[in-house]
């Protein structure tokens, strides 16, 4: 499988923002100067917080750090939480793993929020269902005309979908 990263030589000022590369594999070594590379997140794009970690838990083969590198074993990783440490004494630091409690909270709050917005416009349960039923069958409608036109039946858009597409993207 391909991963997508923003890789950095480790020795050299070498960066590449679009690096695409086998995932097995593991990060290409520097075009520059052939030292090994590790990912790393651009910072300067309005990502959250140096101090935000990512991980899938505290066990983690490969733990990714942000801008203070990726940790692929224990030792990486106790090395870069020292660094860090260093530099924001008297901070916490957090590691979370997955948890099937927050995912469940996460998910029943977004569809509180929907059904928020639901009532905020105005539509019920009934009338939000009816309403999704005619925007199925518009669906199918388009689907059914482009096979008639031996177009693509995947890209097919109802007339309502085509209505509310803005003027640039049609």
């Amino acid at each position: 499988m391909l991963k997508r990263a923003h890789l950095k030589c480790t020795t050299c000022d070498w960066s590449d923002p679009d690096a695409i590369f086998e995932r097995n594999d593991g990060a290409p070594p520097c075009e520059a100067c052939g030292s090994a590379t590790v990912e790393s997140m651009d910072w300067s794009v309005g990502t959250p917080s140096a101090l935000a970690l990512h991980g899938t838990d505290t066990n983690a083969a490969v733990m990714d750090f942000g801008r203070y590198g990726v940790a692929h074993t224990l030792a990486d990783r106790e090395r870069i939480l020292g660094r860090i440490q260093k530099l924001h004494p008297g901070k916490r630091i957090d590691i979370e793993g997955p948890s099937a409690t927050r995912n469940r909270i996460e998910a029943d709050e977004a569809r509180q929020e929907a059904v928020d917005s639901r009532k905020a416009q105005g539509l019920t349960e009934q009338s939000w269902k009816a309403l999704k039923q005619e925007r199925k069958k518009a669906d199918a409608d388009a689907k059914a005309r482009a096979e008639r036109k031996g177009q693509d039946p995947t890209k097919a858009k109802s007339t309502d979908q085509i209505a509310t597409t803005p003027a640039t993207k049609l």
